[in-house]
């Protein structure tokens, strides 16, 4: 009889493991591919657009890495669309006569061409990411101080 209470709890105690190797093949299942896409995610986010995952299945997962490589090749072609453009444009500036330079948003200097830097007598690494104001338009003539609120140029910057 002791026999038979340990087969009944054995079968008793079956459903529960069989459940827990479900639960365990499918979070497998479910997860496997995840893990790729992640490590693929956090490669393009450091700059590597050339990234592209296998997919095997037509499943949701299989649709999301198939969605996954598109907007890859969307972002790597974006990004070389870009840099053409950005090359472009610096050839366009490095040819010009005229001294330009160009603010981001919080007023620093984004780019300026080589004229403007032979004739303000600067190099471009003493003035990119620097306040141009307090770099070249910081005084008048005779040597007074000219402050910032009354520069025309950081007036257009502001309100175009």
């Amino acid at each position: 009889m002791f026999i038979k209470i340990t087969h009944i709890v054995c079968i008793k105690s079956l459903p529960r493991i069989i459940e827990k190797l479900l639960l365990y093949g499918v979070g497998f299942w479910l997860t496997r591919h995840l893990a790729h896409l992640t490590e693929a995610s956090s490669r393009i986010a450091a700059g590597s657009y050339q990234i592209r995952l296998p997919y095997a299945s037509q499943d949701e997962v299989g649709q999301l890495t198939q969605n996954f490589n598109r907007m890859a090749e969307a972002v790597e072609s974006r990004v070389t669309q870009l840099a053409d453009l950005l090359a472009r444009q610096k050839i366009i500036l490095q040819a010009l006569g005229e001294g330009i330079y160009g603010q981001d948003h919080a007023g620093r200097c984004a780019f300026i061409n080589p004229a403007a830097l032979t004739m303000l007598g600067y190099t471009e690494a003493e003035v990119l990411g620097v306040d141009p104001h307090a770099l070249f338009h910081h005084s008048h003539a005779d040597g007074s101080a000219y402050p910032k609120s009354d520069c025309p140029v950081f007036h257009t910057s502001r309100d175009g």
